[in-house]
């Protein structure tokens, strides 16, 4: 499960399907319930970025209630998180707020803090989602302030996004750019694929926004050939979409 969530950040989707189908048949021969919450949140993931929507959600709900019956704590706080974020996908950011915060609460609680970086962007973008934008500024700080300490590099790739959307919401454009740019570049050291499919979407609102309608263009093609070749539809969508209304 752990190897299939690095290939789901490096955006090669069928490769971590791969990996979680042999884990499932290992943890279901075994029946081992531990190890299924595991794999089943990370398909969730995976479901998630195909578009696969109300299929990640009805998997991750399920999962997220059996977690918390069974006391996975761990596991709990990793399917409030994804099913927060996927709810935000389908207009119900609102609803994914008190996930987020739930599983930052247990986090605490467990003062087992792997990951936070992680958990309070998502807490972020659902409040940018969700049009507060002063919350979502305040915690998309608390987040970065989390990943630059822990040198966590690929979690401040995430939440450099939130804030360059927040900052451009505020008219910082040059802020905007700043943190797209940034953000940018650690998916290219890393090879964060998703991560940089995401960043030149981005751009390309952001340039248009900046009357650069070539460098725009240009940032949505190649926001459009990263998505097409990871299979992420949903995005996918949105990328064609914004070139289609310039």
């Amino acid at each position: 499960a752990y190897a299939a969530e690095c290939w789901i950040r490096l955006g090669d989707l069928p490769r971590a399907l791969g990996l979680l189908d042999r884990g499932e048949r290992a943890a279901n021969a075994a029946n081992h319930l531990y190890s299924q919450m595991v794999l089943a949140i990370q398909r969730g993931r995976v479901l998630r970025e195909l578009g696969r929507l109300d299929k990640a959600i009805a998997l991750l709900e399920a999962t997220a209630s059996l977690c918390r019956e069974k006391k996975f704590i761990g596991q709990t706080m990793g399917a409030l998180t994804s099913l927060g974020e996927t709810y935000a996908l389908v207009g119900r950011p609102l609803d994914g707020v008190p996930l987020a915060k739930e599983a930052i609460r247990l986090q605490e609680e467990a003062n087992a803090f792997a990951g936070r970086a992680s958990m309070v962007a998502a807490l972020a973008g659902l409040y940018l989602d969700a049009g507060q934008l002063d919350l979502a500024e305040a915690t998309a700080r608390d987040a970065l302030e989390f990943a630059l300490r822990r040198r966590e590099r690929a979690h401040e790739g995430e939440t450099r996004r939130v804030m360059a959307i927040v900052a451009q919401n505020r008219g910082d454009l040059d802020g905007a750019r700043g943190h797209l740019e940034a953000g940018r570049a650690i998916g290219e050291a890393l090879g964060l694929r998703p991560l940089l499919g995401h960043c030149h979407l981005a751009l390309g609102a952001l340039y248009f926004r900046m009357a650069r309608g070539d460098q725009a263009r240009a940032e949505l093609a190649r926001a459009i050939e990263l998505f097409r070749s990871m299979g992420m539809a949903f995005w996918l969508s949105r990328a064609e979409a914004a070139l289609s209304d310039n």
